[in-house]
């Protein structure tokens, strides 16, 4: 499994295209991020908000109740 993957995680209770779709993207910045950066601490701080961001986009794909 690859570092992106390992953090964004693949879980999609609903089986929604949109979600997989969104974790996918998300985990490939992840994977660049990782490849490329230079600074870890930086980088770490990139991925932190990589990962606020995927849930946050996962969540607004639910109706809000």
């Amino acid at each position: 499994m690859n570092k992106g993957k390992e953090i964004i995680g693949t879980f999609n209770s609903e089986n929604s295209s949109h979600i997989d779709l969104i974790k996918k993207k998300a985990a490939e910045l992840v994977d660049l991020i990782e490849e490329h950066g230079k600074d870890g601490r930086r980088k770490a701080i990139a991925i932190t908000g990589i990962e606020q961001a995927t849930m946050m986009a996962v969540k607004s794909t639910f109706e809000n109740h």
